[in-house]
């Protein structure tokens, strides 16, 4: 197997094959680079979330999520649209992060 597809198992199996988005016990889960390859992420586990077509697709990329953080105990999850949205961490709603971890939110 190549390195990509070394990197993705490994973030599955970590995830359990289930969506790692709080709340979401989906099995059907998708590759997702927390850093975009277009900013300079990588392939590499660290990299890497296992999240639902649903979190990847609406949540990610349709802007109602976003998660930081360099390991699954250390990330910090938004769900809903930014200026409103519910905060977590380790499947646990806090108070939003200030200042905003996100800068390209508006």
């Amino acid at each position: 197997a190549d390195k990509r597809s070394a990197s993705h198992s490994e973030v599955f199996v970590r995830a359990r094959h289930r969506c790692e988005a709080p709340g979401c016990t989906s099995r059907r889960v998708e590759w997702h680079h927390r850093q975009y390859k277009s900013r300079g992420g990588g392939d590499h586990h660290d990299n890497g979330a296992a999240l639902c077509p649903t979190h990847h697709r609406h949540g990610q990329h349709g802007g109602y999520m976003q998660v930081t953080g360099d390991t699954p105990i250390e990330r910090t999850w938004r769900l809903g649209p930014a200026r409103n949205g519910a905060w977590y961490r380790n499947e646990r709603r806090i108070n939003a992060p200030c200042p905003p971890l996100f800068g390209d939110e508006s």
